[in-house]
């Protein structure tokens, strides 16, 4: 029997994937409106680890799919 536990987790896990991937996504958006300028080491700094953090995002993102998955086979 699927309970309410285990459905509230895997939408947990989608909205935590989606929030790890959001500074990134603002990188890419704010991407066309960059000025030379705007390349510091700050920027350099930040996008690797925003980058790490999409990565996570998909991480979690597959895990709330695994659990969805587990749901299913069990119901």
């Amino acid at each position: 029997m699927v309970n309410e536990e285990q459905k509230q987790l895997a939408e947990i896990f989608k909205i935590a994937g989606f929030a790890l991937m959001t500074p990134f996504g603002n990188v890419i958006l704010g991407f066309p409106g960059l000025k030379p300028a705007d390349f510091t080491a700050l920027f350099f700094l930040n996008l690797p680890l925003s980058m790490g953090l999409f990565y996570l995002g998909i991480i979690v993102l597959l895990k709330s799919l695994e659990k969805t998955a587990e749901i299913k086979k069990k119901h």
